[in-house]
């Protein structure tokens, strides 16, 4: 069969260089005490084909089934990075059987050979050491971490990817991923290109929690499909029109707020400074208050300043008021107590005389103590002097004194008959009522002026505001004008802001479009590249399509049926990985030309088309790889009998016989 016609007019090239990745060796060791070797397989560049066959049918095994083909390609994976090499109870056996077993590789990354080992037990050594060979590794007395080892590869394989987490989740792309792809499980049986791996391989693989989104965006990463440039530029446009919804909404805010000071700033500067509506008020101008405003404004003030003085004056007159009528309340109060005390002993005087003239003589002692001492009709009892020389006299046994005041009192008394003791009192009377009235009247006018004071202190506080609020109002209007000025600045570098970021914007979407139209060339590329592979292996009425416009990556296939045969869905994946893996060395993406394929045929491939497949592999690499240095590396397990040409240990790496014991991989 002839290929070529197809991907010479495509115009498919490959690079001249060793694959990026591939293994040089894979070695089973018995112990690795006496470093017995159990199997010990050359790999190299190309196609690296492991065979197994069975002769008969009644040994247990079908058609090569069960020799270990699988088991070769688990132990591959191990060495890249895997957490197992086969199933549980698999690995139980292997383990029993060979204690102190390791499975050892030589792995070529990035142009370092690296060699690595790993036991057969789980918790057993696991090792590597760049540039070297496994019998290096093995005699090393302190070899590197594995772990090393599979950071190298991660590092070389994913530093070029487009994207470094999935999209849905965040979680981030590692190697593992990557592997799961490349070394998809036998057991998954090529039913869908996101299925990599099968429960029932115990691979302990990492999880894509979104397998359908997660294996598309592996795909269109690894290859530079994803345009993670154009995504980027897509957000740096949203953030540009976060930035201008931002700037204009801060504009109209600005705009709204200048207005509306503007008209209440000058309707107040008219009402407050009486400035008729024609005149106009420009707060653009370098001096908000012009001659004529200016003029008004000291006006005003001065009429405020006037009128508060004369409040003042007049609050400092009541005050005086009420202090002068407060010291005349005091000195009536005092003289209206003098009267007041004087007319009533007097009273009190004169009805004691009366009382006296109608009682007969008595103790001299009971006479003194009906006798005023003074004048002011105080008892000699309550007097202490007049008591004192009453007890003197007393003690003398001597009347005379007491005889004499009872004189006094009886010369008053005559006095009072004698000169119209009623007219004395009632001028006291009067003179206490006259008293009584201008105390009235003082109080009357205290009680009045502190209203008037208050009334006072009012008119000059509502004085002293207007003074204050025009004060205020001529600062705040200055102080606007001012702000004006500075937001006038602002609204002059937001317009420029504005138009920095709209060309910002303009030049970001040209970008977009142009890599936009860019990245659907590449994926019209791969499309058809995968479309003429399909038509180079099948025939020329069978058409390939790629879907890779959803989250879901789709390879699929359509013609004739008689050409396809029943398993469509099987080949479609494989060629679709074959793509994936020649597209990747064309365009030079970060996808490592490395693939295993683990019994693709198994999945009801017809024959026909199994040959025609590994047929189109072998013309790859004999006519179109240049200088038969070759790119890549596909290692495939088959139980049909590849085509003759291909059964030389050119391409057989490894056959296997289940029907015979030293013909299995643990022989």
């Amino acid at each position: 069969m002839s290929f070529g016609k197809q991907l010479s007019l495509l115009g498919l090239q490959l690079p001249s260089r060793l694959p990026t990745l591939w293994v040089k060796r894979l070695v089973l060791y018995a112990s690795d005490r006496d470093n017995k070797i159990i199997r010990d397989i050359p790999l190299q560049p190309g196609m690296n084909i492991v065979w197994s066959t069975s002769q008969s049918p009644s040994s247990g095994s079908l058609g090569g089934h069960n020799a270990g083909k699988t088991s070769f390609c688990r132990l591959l994976r191990y060495c890249l990075g895997e957490n197992s090499y086969g199933t549980d109870k698999n690995q139980k056996q292997i383990a029993s059987l060979f204690p102190d077993g390791m499975v050892g590789a030589e792995i070529e990354a990035n142009g370092n050979t690296w060699a690595v080992a790993r036991s057969f037990k789980s918790d057993g050594k696991k090792m590597a050491i760049p540039d070297g060979a496994l019998e290096e590794l093995l005699g090393c007395v302190n070899p590197e971490p594995f772990q090393n080892f599979v950071n190298y590869i991660e590092q070389v394989c994913l530093s070029r990817f487009s994207v470094s987490t999935f999209a849905k989740h965040g979680q981030p792309i590692r190697w593992g991923h990557v592997l799961s792809w490349l070394t998809r499980d036998q057991e998954a049986r090529f039913t869908e290109f996101h299925q990599f791996r099968s429960p029932r391989s115990n691979s302990h693989a990492p999880i894509f929690p979104k397998s359908k989104e997660d294996a598309h965006t592996l795909l269109r990463s690894a290859l530079h499909l994803l345009n993670s440039d154009s995504e980027m530029d897509q957000e740096k446009i949203q953030e540009i029109n976060k930035k201008l919804r931002s700037v204009r909404r801060e504009q109209a805010k600005r705009q709204q707020e200048s207005g509306y000071w503007d008209q209440e700033l000058t309707r107040r500067l008219r009402e407050k400074l009486d400035i008729p509506a024609d005149e106009m008020i420009s707060w653009d101008s370098a001096d908000l208050f012009d001659h004529s405003i200016r003029q008004r404004y000291k006006e005003r003030i001065a009429e405020l300043d006037c009128t508060t003085a004369s409040h003042q004056k007049e609050i400092s007159r009541i005050q005086n008021d009420i202090n002068e009528n407060n010291r005349r309340v005091g000195g009536i109060d005092l003289e209206l107590g003098k009267v007041k005390s004087i007319l009533e002993a007097r009273r009190r005087f004169f009805r004691e005389m009366e009382g006296v003239s109608n009682k007969s003589a008595n103790d001299p002692e009971e006479e003194w103590r009906a006798v005023d001492c003074t004048p002011v009709g105080i008892k000699i009892i309550e007097c202490p002097l007049a008591r004192e020389k009453w007890a003197q006299e007393k003690r003398r046994q001597d009347n005379k004194s007491i005889v004499d005041l009872k004189e006094y009192g009886n010369r008053r008394w005559e006095d009072h008959q004698t000169k119209g003791g009623a007219d004395d009192l009632s001028d006291l009377e009067r003179q206490a009522a006259d008293l009584e009235l201008q105390k009235q009247e003082i109080e009357q006018r205290l009680r009045d002026l502190p209203i008037q004071r208050k009334q006072e202190e009012d008119r000059l506080r509502q004085v002293e505001k207007r003074a204050q609020s025009l004060t205020d109002l001529a600062t705040e209007a200055e102080y606007w004008r001012n702000r004006r000025q500075l937001r006038n600045t602002e609204s002059r570098q937001r317009e420029e802001t504005k138009k920095t970021l709209e060309k910002e914007k303009t030049s970001i979407g040209a970008h977009i479009y142009l890599m936009e139209e860019n990245h659907r060339d590449r994926i019209r590329l791969f499309s058809s590249l995968f479309n003429a592979i399909v038509q180079e292996v099948l025939a020329a009425d069978v058409r390939g399509r790629i879907q890779l416009d959803g989250e879901t990556a789709l390879f699929s296939l359509s013609g004739n049926q008689s050409t396809l045969g029943e398993a469509t869905t099987s080949l479609s994946i494989a060629l679709g990985d074959i793509s994936s893996l020649l597209f990747a060395l064309w365009q030079d993406t970060p996808l490592p030309g490395f693939l295993i394929h683990d019994s693709p045929r198994d999945a009801d491939m017809a024959e026909g088309l199994y040959h025609n497949f590994l047929l189109f592999i072998n013309w790859l690499q004999e006519g179109f790889c240049s200088d038969k240095i070759i790119p890549y590396q596909y290692i495939i397990t088959t139980t049909t009998p590849p085509p003759l040409q291909l059964q030389s240990d050119s391409w057989v790496k490894l056959h296997l016989n289940s029907d015979d014991p030293e013909g299995t991989l643990f022989k």
